[in-house]
């Protein structure tokens, strides 16, 4: 085709809006005009491989945009994930006041033990424990819940994670050589990432120690005097 000078070894990519030097026809056949020496058609040929290289080059950044813009995807998605781990703290602030409260009901199992003492009525302190029992049951399936909820966000947050390394492994030599101002894009987003992270290994954190505070009002509860009369009659 005439304006556009075949490379060896390089597929030429798609239409990026470079406009190649359209070189005028001659009686001599291509060329940027009257050849008058070989300086003359090496400048022509350096204008014509320059437009073609810069044409490699947006190309190049167009395809790191796209990245770029895919990245902002994943990171927004894990942005509406933090939200919804904010919405699942919440829940899990409200099960550990309910176990506060349950804390209570153990100082009333003592109050009812002392009553005991005092031949108040067996029956009336059996229903009460029964009652209380229920209570904490109901309790103990909100956290298994909260539980497997968790674990569900943290498969969701692993496969983004994963997603993003691949990415990073598969940018590296696209990065390599483009403008500062695009990379510094990027490690803006991998920085966010890394930020919601370790934010939500922290609610982790958080959620274990309320387990771990579940167990061992649990354990209270078994050695109660009262739940163990309650067992044996």
């Amino acid at each position: 085709m005439i304006g556009e000078r075949p490379m060896t070894g390089i597929a030429r990519p798609p239409s990026v809006g470079v406009n190649p030097v359209i070189r005028p026809v001659t009686q001599q056949g291509l060329s940027g005009g009257r050849a008058i020496s070989r300086l003359g058609t090496g400048s022509t040929r350096q204008v014509h491989d320059k437009s073609y290289y810069m044409g490699v080059l947006r190309a190049k950044m167009n395809q790191l945009t796209a990245e770029i813009a895919r990245l902002e995807e994943v990171y927004q998605k894990g942005e509406r994930d933090r939200s919804e781990l904010d919405t699942y703290e919440q829940r899990a602030k409200k099960s550990a006041t309910e176990l506060k409260e349950l804390q209570g009901k153990l100082i009333d199992y003592n109050i009812l033990l002392d009553r005991m003492h005092m031949n108040h009525e067996v029956n009336e302190l059996e229903a009460e424990a029964r009652r209380e029992k229920e209570t904490a049951d109901e309790i103990e399936v909100t956290v298994q819940e909260l539980f497997n909820e968790r674990q569900a966000r943290e498969i969701e947050i692993e496969e983004v994670s994963m997603e993003i390394d691949e990415q990073k492994r598969l940018n590296q030599a696209i990065l390599a050589g483009m403008d500062p101002s695009i990379r510094e894009h990027y490690e803006d987003a991998k920085e966010q990432s890394e930020a919601l992270k370790a934010e939500v290994e922290q609610m982790e954190k958080e959620l274990n120690s309320l387990n771990e505070r579940k167990d061992q009002l649990e354990i209270e509860l078994g050695n109660s005097p009262l739940k163990k009369k309650a067992g044996n009659e």
